[in-house]
């Protein structure tokens, strides 16, 4: 994806994800983004191996190029999972 911009990206990334019954929904405000995913099909995995919603995030943020944060996560008992993704910031290229 590394001619499309920031919107288009998280776009295809939603899509994707839609594709493999994550159920997510895009907000755009101003030129952020948050991604809410409301189903969790690697849940009982994440349980166990908590790194697995870091290793989600990190690569959110290369597919992207963007900076990404993850605030809530259906593993700490969050209804969904919910990630804000902005351009990068000069400090972090």
């Amino acid at each position: 994806m590394p001619r499309k911009g920031l919107e288009e990206k998280v776009n295809a990334l939603a899509v994707l994800r839609r594709n493999a019954d994550y159920y997510p929904e895009v907000k755009k405000s101003q030129e952020n983004f948050e991604l809410t995913e409301y189903n969790c099909p690697i849940l009982s995995i994440s349980k166990n191996f908590g790194i697995a919603c870091s290793m989600e995030t990190q690569m959110f943020s290369q597919v992207l190029d963007a900076d990404v944060k993850s605030t809530h996560r259906q593993v700490n008992g969050y209804s969904a999972c919910r990630f804000l993704i902005s351009r990068k910031s000069e400090e972090n290229e």
